[in-house]
Formats: structure tokens, sequence, C-alpha cells
């Protein structure tokens, strides 16, 4: 039996889309402080993560959890992998470092904001 990893993507934003095989099923959850209405805050660029070599050759697949800290101008101004297994983490951690969101505004002004992203590795079988 051959082992495939591949890619399915599935967005919030209720966006989804297959990728080549070796990638990942990615999720993000904006949260903003619960002080007035927040307009904008999508996602307009997504980088899906590569799948490992050496983690497929493992086979190695899993959840990398990560809380990113977008800036007023919708790029990611830091990020930090929360949980996950340690062959699959740099590749995620890449990935949403290159992501771009919307700004956020909120009372006619635009605010940072914290995501928390999973990003799956999910073999399949063939």
């Amino acid at each position: 039996m051959i082992r495939l990893f591949c890619v399915l993507a599935t967005l919030t934003a209720g966006m989804a889309a297959v990728h080549a095989a070796g990638s990942v099923v990615t999720e993000d959850t904006v949260l903003v402080a619960p002080m007035g209405d927040v307009q904008g805050g999508r996602a307009l660029h997504r980088i899906s993560p590569n799948y490992p070599a050496g983690a497929k050759r493992a086979q190695v697949s899993g959840v990398v959890k990560i809380e990113a800290w977008v800036g007023k101008d919708g790029r990611i101004a830091g990020a930090e992998v929360l949980s996950g297994p340690k062959m699959l983490r740099k590749a995620a951690l890449d990935a949403v470092l290159r992501w771009q969101y919307e700004p956020a505004i909120r009372n006619g002004k635009a605010i940072d904001r914290i995501a928390r992203i999973t990003i799956t590795f999910l073999p399949l079988d063939e």
C-alpha cells in the first residue's frame, strides 16, 4: 500500500482548495478584544506549508497549533508554535509567518490582534 500525503485546505472564511500531494489542512481564528464592532481582518494570502521530506518518510502526521500576532497593517508581526509534532513545527511556522490579513478596523482605527492557527498534516492511504 502506498501512503500519500495530501493537502486539503479548509479555512474558516469558507474557502476550500485541494493542493498537491504533501500538503495540509489549515484553519485559523482571529481573536480581538470585544470592545466595539470589528470590520475586516480576513485572510488575504495564505502560504501552504511544505510537508517535510523527513516527516513523510517517517510517516509523521498531526496537528500544529500556532498563535500569531497580526499587526495593524495585516502582516504577521510574530508567531509561536503552541503544540504539535516536532518534525512538522518549522514548516508550519515558516508558512504562517508569510501570511497576510486584511487590516482589522475597530471604531475607525486599525487594530492589532491575535490569530490562532491550526495546521493539520494529514497522510492518506491509497
